[in-house]
């Protein structure tokens, strides 16, 4: 052990240290691709691989019958379709902006995936879909590591802290859960990376500028506004990748003016006309990159694919799942309650709060050392760990003050807006590499004098957590319709109509997670529903179009029926031939099943996260 830490403190471009960086990397890339196709698409996914492919959801028939072919018909990529018919769908069914899906839809022509419902252009179309983003998060190791060596120079233990935090990447179960998904988050989280860097070296350059105890650290003049201009051309792309990049943005901006409001408040030192020059050089850009958007939020009132991030009042129960997603950045184990008894689940948890308690208090120890700039002295008797120097106290209370802002603006958001960014991990984004920076600084205190438990523990959880979720063991953002699939497979003994309440895209990617799923266990030979010939399927959807007094749905094209979906649901049923069982997904409306003949399953219904389902059996002729 002390030998590494000798190559890595003594040796900064030693081969060793890049072996070890290509180590973190093929561990990550494993733990991202391994079984890339285990679970079926969810919901979001759906769409992102329609606006990729060039296509949108309005084609799908409502109110009526449809094959499995009609339901994932938005999925196959047309080679005729471009660029333009990308950004159209956006404009028109969504809430994203679209440089992820440009470089997605350029991905799919390069390997130009078949089309068609049978097992291996399913397969084939699924991996290559997600295999992009997971390639675009094994990049986040490399980008971890250059942004630990920013922050940190050359000081003693640089590369050791960047080691750790290309580790930490690569086994962090909350990247590899997006890594894994067919969305754009790796690589609006590799535009945040480099953001946070611009951050760092620019707050470094203005306290050189403004406090005469750094002035030996100033660089060539030049310098700076180069990598200004190329921290807005980062913001502007981050914007143009995902509009929530904008919370990173307001984190950075509190943390440099409030570095500078101490300089000026506490130092006595206010930041001159250059180091203005230098902020403009960037804002220039970044507002550009913002403003362009303006339009598009503007038509994004009407939407409501978002409404569920305001559903409820939050109250404690968000508190702890910041708690629980803070957790799952670092450590996982089997959480499913899907899959596990809830004696496993308690216990998990309580293992995983540990170890969270145990990785707070590790590197509390080490940053308030720094931050007093003081030494410290372990247990053991080792030798204590120097104060660090000055201007790398300036980068690490700027990473501070990106993990604090970036925890309170989710909090603000949540309690303040009632605009509950709790419910989903991947809100999380716009801070998590400065928490791993945080996370990797605190550790390597630890390394650089030799004291290896506190990181072997967390290193061996991680990969144990990287693990659980590799093979989708625990829970932590999409739905899972590959249970639903199960159930349905396990008990449909008729040819089946799966019915659910449409109200946007989002119920019809719902639905055809399932499909997808029910198509896999068919080939697999685990059901007898048959999916892929038209004439023979005996698996049929209909998406029953939400109306009622208050509220019309305008996803569907005007010439629609206007009945309610309860109602177009038992014209269906009425309608029918032969005996049948229908199972309402998600429905929740009112169905009148008086005079359908249609009887409720008696038997028990195994729980299944996000679907609220019934099972009805209609014989052969109407009573």
């Amino acid at each position: 052990m002390n030998l590494c830490v000798n190559l890595l403190v003594k040796l900064p471009n030693s081969v060793f240290s890049v072996l070890l960086l290509v180590f973190w990397t093929a561990i990550g890339l494993a733990f991202r691709m391994i079984d890339l196709t285990a679970l079926p698409p969810w919901t979001d996914e759906c769409a992102t691989i329609a606006f990729s492919a060039g296509h949108g959801f309005r084609a799908v028939p409502t109110d009526q019958l449809i094959t499995t072919a009609e339901l994932t018909a938005p999925l196959w990529f047309d080679p005729s379709s471009s660029a333009r018919d990308v950004w159209h769908f956006l404009r028109t069914e969504s809430t994203h902006p679209p440089l992820y899906f440009f470089l997605a839809h350029y991905w799919m022509r390069l390997w130009s995936p078949v089309a068609g419902f049978s097992w291996e252009s399913r397969e084939a179309l699924l991996w290559l879909a997600r295999s992009l983003p997971a390639l675009l998060g094994v990049a986040s190791i490399p980008a971890m590591f250059g942004l630990a060596r920013l922050a940190w120079g050359r000081s003693v233990g640089a590369i050791a802290i960047a080691q750790l935090a290309a580790a930490l990447m690569a086994i962090s179960p909350f990247a590899i859960s997006l890594a894994r998904e067919a969305r754009h988050y790796t690589l609006v989280l590799l535009f945040v990376i480099g953001s946070i860097a611009c951050t760092i070296a620019i707050v470094r350059h203005l306290a050189t500028q403004t406090l005469p105890t750094l002035a030996s650290n100033r660089r060539h003049p030049s310098s700076p506004y180069t990598i200004a201009f190329i921290w807005g051309l980062i913001n502007a792309c981050g914007m143009a990748t995902h509009y929530f990049f904008g919370l990173t943005l307001a984190i950075e901006a509190a943390t440099v003016f409030s570095a500078i409001g101490w300089w000026g408040v506490i130092e006595r030192r206010w930041l001159g006309r250059s180091g203005w020059s230098v902020l403009i050089t960037a804002a220039i850009p970044t507002i550009i990159g913002v403003i362009v958007w303006i339009p598009a939020w503007q038509s994004l009132g009407d939407n409501t694919l978002t409404d569920w991030v305001y559903d409820g009042t939050p109250g404690w129960d968000a508190i702890f799942r910041l708690l629980s997603w803070l957790t799952a950045m670092f450590f996982a184990l089997p959480t499913d309650d899907l899959s596990l008894s809830l004696g496993w689940v308690i216990a998990n948890g309580l293992v995983l709060l540990a170890l969270f308690l145990a990785l707070v208090r590790w590197v509390s120890i080490s940053v308030s050392a720094m931050v007093a700039s003081r030494s410290w002295r372990s247990r053991s008797a080792i030798a204590p760990i120097a104060p660090i120097a000055p201007i790398t106290r300036i980068a690490l209370g700027t990473i501070l003050g990106l993990v604090g802002f970036g925890l309170a603006a989710i909090l603000t958001l949540t309690f303040g807006f009632q605009s509950d960014l709790t419910l989903a991990i991947r809100f999380s984004y716009p801070y998590f590499p400065a928490l791993v920076l945080l996370v990797s600084i605190g550790l390597g205190q630890f390394w650089q004098r030799g004291i290896w438990q506190p990181i072997a523990i967390v290193l061996i959880a991680g990969v144990v957590g990287a693990t659980t979720t590799m093979f989708d063991l625990t829970y932590l953002q999409h739905h899972r319709p590959d249970h639903m699939a199960d159930v349905i497979a396990d008990r449909a003994e008729l040819p089946v109509v799966l019915a659910t309440r449409h109200k946007h895209h989002g119920q019809t990617g719902r639905l055809i997670g399932v499909a997808w799923e029910l198509g896999r266990l068919a080939d697999q030979g685990q059901t007898s529903l048959n999916f892929d010939d038209p004439k023979t399927a005996n698996v049929r959807y209909i998406l029953a179009r939400y109306v009622d007094h208050n509220e019309i749905d305008p996803s569907p094209p005007p010439t629609s029926p206007t009945q309610t979906s309860g109602e177009t649901l038992r014209q269906v049923v009425l309608a029918r031939s032969t005996a049948i069982e229908v199972w309402p997904l998600n429905f929740r409306a009112t169905i009148d099943w008086d005079g359908t003949g249609c009887e409720v399953d008696p038997r028990d219904r195994p729980d299944v996260r996000e679907y609220d389902y019934r099972r009805f059996i209609c014989p052969s002729g109407r009573r």
